[in-house]
């Protein structure tokens, strides 16, 4: 597990955990630690978990897990983690898509205050919003400092459209949507920012791309569909919370 400096003594004592990822981004958004397990770890994570326990005053920690696997969700729910949705992610090749520029969407640098405190405002079907543990100021602290941190990664790109945002992540060939925010809705807004914006990571070389959203949100999951992405995996989300 890697650690910032300057830890305070009690993660300290976590510092030699394999099976748990420490999260700082999260840690900050949260005000306590934040940790994320990978499915596959949970024989080595159960007994790493009692230490966190003993180390830590509370914490939480996240893990998705493939829907079908019922026995391992079972498992991770008897270590006190909470099914809170299902997750699919959707892929598609670029070179199968129509996609065209567009000369209203332009790509920035920075946003306005009102602009960045609207789009941060505009998720309410995501995981974080579905636990009810979870309040909606921090909810809200989450997207507002991933939207302005997303203007600090080279490999992130946003455009803007009338109402609409979209932060496209370019990692080699492939394109994550990290993000679409769409205020004003029925507007083809949210097409024209996704034909343009993956047009144009398609003339830098990227080949696919893969976008991730709730189950629950389907008006979300038939944008996509229509525009060409097909249902890849779904992962079940689950939270601990520990207090």
């Amino acid at each position: 597990m890697n650690f910032p400096q300057n830890l305070p003594s009690e993660l300290k004592d976590c510092i030699n955990l394999s099976a748990f990822k420490y999260l700082p981004f999260d840690t900050d958004i949260f005000g306590y630690p934040f940790f994320r397990i990978d499915s596959n770890s949970i024989e080595k994570g159960e007994s790493e978990l009692v230490k966190l326990k003993k180390s830590l005053r509370k914490f939480a920690c996240d893990v998705k897990v493939k829907s079908t696997d019922l026995k391992l969700i079972n498992k991770f729910e008897k270590l006190g983690f909470r099914k809170i949705c299902n997750q699919v992610t959707l892929k598609a090749d670029l070179v199968d898509l129509d996609l065209v520029t567009d000369p209203e969407v332009i790509e920035v640098s920075s946003i306005d205050d009102d602009c960045l405190s609207e789009h941060s405002s505009n998720f309410t079907k995501d995981r974080l919003s579905m636990d009810q543990r979870i309040e909606k100021s921090i909810v809200r602290k989450f997207y507002t400092t991933w939207i302005s941190n997303s203007f600090t990664y080279k490999k992130k790109k946003v455009y803007l459209l009338h109402s609409g945002l979209s932060i496209l992540h370019r990692p080699e060939n492939i394109v994550k949507i990290d993000l679409l925010s769409v205020l004003e809705k029925r507007k083809k807004t949210g097409s024209r920012l996704l034909s343009h914006s993956l047009h144009d990571a398609k003339l830098n070389v990227a080949k696919h791309a893969v976008v991730t959203t709730e189950i629950n949100n389907l008006s979300a999951i038939d944008f996509y569909c229509n525009f060409g992405f097909r249902k890849d995996i779904v992962m079940t989300c689950m939270h601990l919370v520990h207090a």
